[in-house]
């Protein structure tokens, strides 16, 4: 970790653990969109990484969900564009 790149982003355990909750929550209640607040202002500065991140979490939330696995919805993750 580079202590001057002021855009050198470190997640913790609470974002991962909070999206599982919502993720499972989304797959009782039978919803598809899973709304996410981040802080818009770090988009433009790190686009790539955060864009990549947020599809990540999409690709894993459709083989980790009975629904996405039986393809009768997509799970889409809501992000400030």
């Amino acid at each position: 970790m580079s202590g001057d790149n002021p855009h050198h982003l470190r997640a913790g355990a609470q974002p991962r653990l909070s999206s599982s909750f919502a993720l499972a929550w989304a797959e009782v209640i039978e919803a598809s969109d899973i709304f996410i607040g981040v802080n818009a202002s770090i988009i433009p500065a790190i686009p790539t990484a955060v864009r990549n991140t947020f599809a990540a979490y999409e690709r894993m939330a459709n083989l980790a969900t009975k629904a996405g696995v039986e393809g009768r919805h997509k799970n889409h993750a809501c992000t400030p564009r």
